[in-house]
C-alpha cells in the first residue's frame, strides 16, 4: 500500500510504493490537474506503459481509469 506523502506544492502528492518483488520503494508523483503521473522507475518513459506503482496510485486516488494522455 502506497504511503501519501506532504503536499509539494498545491496541485502534486507524493506517494512511496513499497514493490516487495523488487524489494524496492519507488516515489510516484500524481498531479490531479493536470492529471499527471511520474514514477521513479521511468516505465512510461523508458518503456511505453503505465508502471503498476503508478497503477495502485491511481486506484487507492479513487481514478479506475488511466489518462488518455498515458494511452499510445
Amino acid at each position: 500500500m502506497p504511503s501519501k506523502n506532504e503536499l509539494k506544492d498545491r496541485t502534486s502528492i507524493l506517494y512511496v510504493v513499497n514493490d516487495f518483488d523488487a524489494n524496492q520503494n519507488f516515489v510516484v508523483e500524481r498531479d490531479a490537474q493536470k492529471s499527471d503521473i511520474y514514477c521513479s522507475c521511468h516505465s512510461f518513459e523508458y518503456k511505453g506503459y503505465v508502471c503498476r506503482h503508478a497503477i495502485v496510485v491511481l486506484q487507492m486516488s479513487g481514478v479506475f481509469n488511466i489518462p488518455s494522455n498515458y494511452i499510445l
